[in-house]
């Protein structure tokens, strides 16, 4: 089965646009890198115990980075909403 890390990893050598948003554009690379980026962030700030995340953000870029970064940093991946949240 593919994971969302899977789909990331896929793409980070790519060149070709991956991401369009406004006037600016990524490509898959650049989103890997981004996301990895971010990824490293949160397994330096680890904290020892549980590790739990949540990424509440509009519908930007570094949303995506975001969600990318917790599935290269091991995320397992969780929707939540309405009266859950």
């Amino acid at each position: 089965m593919q994971t969302v890390a899977d789909i990331f990893l896929a793409r980070r050598a790519d060149p070709n646009p991956a991401l369009y948003f406004e006037e600016r554009h990524w490509s898959g690379a650049e989103v890997f890198g981004e996301c990895a980026a971010r990824a490293a962030y949160l397994l330096a700030e680890r904290p020892a115990g549980a590790f739990h995340g949540g990424v509440l953000l509009d519908n930007t870029p570094a949303h995506l980075f975001w969600l990318g970064a917790c599935a290269l940093a091991g995320g397992k991946g969780c929707s939540a909403t309405g009266a859950v949240i």
